[in-house]
């Protein structure tokens, strides 16, 4: 009779043990997965904003798409031509001609 009461508890110690042991296991391994997950995504980040950057730095060619764009080479014309009369610097550009940016 003692020696099953002993033989109960201590199997009952072990499958308690046992469960805590689970339940240990899966909140290390769930917080693992987070860490690597984080660090995951901010590696993915880090390689986004690279190739984010290194895209708009290496198309050296956005002004001349810009220029081949109407309606910005019209604008760019307006500023210039504003900035001339205000500055009053055009009668100084005697090498350009009246319409140096052409807009076809």
């Amino acid at each position: 009779m003692l020696q099953q009461v002993l033989v109960r508890r201590i199997i009952a110690t072990v499958l308690l043990a046992g469960a805590i042991g689970q339940n240990t296991y899966a909140e290390e391994n769930t917080v693992l997965k987070s860490r690597l997950q984080a660090q995951a995504e901010a590696q993915r980040l880090e390689k986004e904003k690279k190739s984010l950057l290194s895209s708009v730095l290496d198309s050296t060619n956005i002004y001349e798409y810009l220029l081949g764009n109407p309606d910005f080479a019209k604008i760019q014309d307006m500023t210039i031509r504003l900035w001339d009369k205000h500055t009053n610097i055009r009668k100084y550009r005697t090498h350009m001609k009246d319409d140096f940016i052409q807009t076809d």
